[in-house]
């Protein structure tokens, strides 16, 4: 009837249909999977946008609400997070602030308007350890921004470190006297003199 051939090439036969099914399957799956990831992603967008609308609005509840969405939707997207951020912020939910913001700069390091505005929500909670060390990123990241190392030098004194205050006073002075602005130079000179003689 069959010999030992015939059932090898039936079996190869067999082998070979189910591996061409295999592929077309695994094709179909993928090419849907991929329009879902592309659909995911268009939506989230569009929570986002709605958020972007509903903040403008002064709605910042919805505005949470949507973001919500757009991160359920896309947990990868920095500017999401910074945008809830800033909303549940208008909402007095500073440490819900501070954690999107985290999650935002986990995801975006370099970020300075994250740290910038973290380091002014660390600020409003009296968490002036944490928003001296953002104050210092801000100063990596933007070493030429006179206003973030006085900004720094107003943190340090909250600190009560005169030290870190009088030479983040001073570097500004520098940054000012290097750009030659004269009018930026004297009121710094004032702030140094003046944080001097409380001293």
């Amino acid at each position: 009837m069959f010999d030992l051939n015939d059932i090898t090439r039936i079996i190869l036969i067999i082998v070979l249909i189910l591996l061409l099914v295999l592929y077309f399957w695994l094709r179909f799956a993928l090419s849907i999977e991929g329009g879902l990831y592309k659909r995911r992603l268009k939506l989230a967008n569009d929570f986002f946008e709605d958020s972007v609308n509903k903040e403008s609005e002064g709605n910042y509840v919805e505005a949470v609400v949507s973001l919500d969405k757009a991160i359920k939707l896309n947990n990868q997207q920095p500017e999401y997070f910074y945008f809830r951020a800033i909303a549940k912020s208008k909402l007095h939910g500073f440490k819900d602030a501070i954690k999107d913001l985290t999650s935002a700069l986990l995801l975006k390091p370099d970020r300075v308007e994250f740290y910038e505005y973290r380091m002014r929500l660390y600020k409003e909670i009296g968490d002036y350890k944490n928003a001296y060390k953002d104050a210092k990123y801000v100063t990596v990241f933007s070493p030429e921004n006179i206003s973030a190392h006085i900004e720094k030098a107003n943190i340090a004194s909250l600190l009560k470190d005169n030290e870190l205050v009088l030479a983040d006073l001073n570097q500004a002075l520098r940054l000012a006297a290097k750009l030659e602005n004269a009018k930026m130079v004297r009121a710094i000179s004032l702030k140094i003199k003046k944080y001097e003689e409380s001293v």
